[in-house]
């Protein structure tokens, strides 16, 4: 029989030992935490923030509208957009009538388009997936963004591009390459439904060379490129509500000059801000944020403190949508720097800065902001250092070494001191903020000169 009183003394020993063990190891712990710092850094990385103003302008520029004495169903023979010659064809116009179908038509033509440029691409990988993806996802997060506004306009517009890049995501994954047969059975649906129009009524053809375009909005004769010339903000504002023409019997229209000009309604403060002749950069979200750059072809200022900007260039993206309103954004100011979240920046002796850590080593970096925006600021990348000062002594030397010593020199038995004066002690010296290095944004008891051994 053991003895009971016996071994409750050691069972007591025993979990006094181990209690006393896990309080001496809790204790340690945290005092062990309170004195050593756990740091997350990033790297100090080139960063771009743009500032934009933003509105709605009309797009001025000269087309010729193509009217037929026919009626019926209208069938356009090249696509928007397309080069096309004096004489060449460019539609036609069938006996039969059938919106429906001709709405199917222009479906078929968008999926077309959609799955051609998925197959004349350049070949994707799977290399690609990753950033397939990333586009993806940012363009379905602008898609949001602009429902989110109220944009739905912006929103359906950019409906095909997410469909493109899908398309192309799903051609570099392997999943499917089955686009050249989809391409042909829309093709042949689509034959099959012009068939059903009846027979050819008429042929037109364009009586000039330029760019074929089959909408016309009735506004060909007002928002006209020979207007810009004398443009007004008052007679820019009449022609803004003048009422469209009715449009009978059209089959499209060409457009007869690659110029074209955009006018935008601005304040007057914004308007001084700019220079004629000078360029700048706009984009379009209608058109899947396409970036021009534009010059600044005239400014005319009202008396209700506004005024319009003409902006023109001669360039003309490929699919692009020259619908006649158009909402803009401007690019006003670009900041490119080292991107430091506002968290990690400190004052040290009087200096702006960041800690960064090089090896194991902290090290304090000076930094001179250029931009703040949101929760991070943009600092300058370059700094030119100060070239040291030559001393009295130097300067003196090398006047002695340039000039014939005399022939006799006296020199002082003494020399006096002045010590009646402090010399300041000099502001310590901080080297400047360089690319990749670690900029610690989480860290406690941070210091120049510290070293830290537990990383996270």
């Amino acid at each position: 029989m053991f003895d009971r009183e016996y071994l409750k003394r050691v069972g007591f020993a025993v979990a006094g030992a181990i209690l006393g063990i896990a309080v001496a190891f809790y204790i340690g712990y945290h005092i062990w935490h309170k004195v050593t710092s756990f740091v997350e850094f990033e790297p100090a990385i080139p960063h771009t923030v743009t500032v934009t103003s933003e509105g709605e302008g009309y797009i001025f520029r000269d087309e010729t509208v193509l009217s037929t004495e026919e009626t019926g169903s209208f069938i356009p023979t090249l696509s928007d957009g397309e080069r096309v010659g004096s004489f060449a064809e460019v539609a036609r116009i069938y006996s039969g009538t059938s919106a429906e179908t001709g709405t199917r038509i222009d479906e078929i033509n968008a999926q077309l388009e959609v799955l051609s440029s998925v197959v004349y691409a350049d070949n994707l990988t799977t290399k690609d997936v990753t950033k397939l993806d990333g586009d993806i996802y940012a363009l379905m997060a602008e898609i949001s963004r602009c429902v989110s506004n109220g944009k739905y306009g912006e929103a359906s517009a950019r409906r095909s591009e997410l469909l493109t890049l899908i398309n192309k995501r799903t051609a570099a994954s392997g999943e499917t390459h089955d686009f050249r047969d989809q391409i042909d059975a829309l093709q042949k649906e689509k034959a099959e439904l012009s068939a059903k129009f009846g027979t050819l009524k008429q042929t037109v053809y364009a009586p000039v060379s330029g760019w074929y375009y089959s909408k016309v909005d009735g506004c060909e004769n007002i928002f006209t490129s020979k207007n810009i010339e004398t443009l007004t903000y008052e007679s820019f504002k009449e022609y803004t509500r003048t009422v469209p023409e009715a449009v009978t019997n059209s089959a499209g229209k060409i457009v007869t000059d690659c110029r074209w000009y955009f006018v935008c309604e601005m304040t007057k403060d914004k308007l001084k801000e700019k220079a004629e002749g000078a360029y700048y950069t706009l984009y379009f979200p209608y058109n899947g944020g396409e970036k021009l750059t534009m010059k600044l072809h005239s400014v005319s200022l009202g008396e209700d403190g506004m005024g319009i900007a003409v902006f023109t260039t001669d360039k003309c993206p490929v699919g692009f949508d020259f619908a006649r309103v158009q909402s803009y954004e401007i690019l006003e100011e670009e900041y490119t720097g080292f991107k430091v979240p506002q968290s990690a920046v400190r004052i040290v002796d009087g200096q702006m800065g960041v800690y960064v850590l090089t090896g194991e080593i902290v090290h304090f970096r000076r930094i001179e902001v250029i931009h703040q925006h949101e929760n991070y600021y943009l600092v300058t990348m370059s700094h030119k250092e100060p070239e040291p000062e030559e001393t009295e002594a130097e300067t003196t030397a090398e006047e002695g070494a340039a000039t014939e010593a005399p022939e006799e020199t006296t020199v002082p038995l003494e020399t006096e001191t002045d010590t009646s004066e402090e010399t300041a002690e000099p502001e310590k010296y901080y080297s400047w903020l360089e690319l990749n290095e670690n900029i610690i944004t989480s860290g406690k008891g941070l210091r120049d000169g510290r070293i830290i051994t537990n990383l996270n």
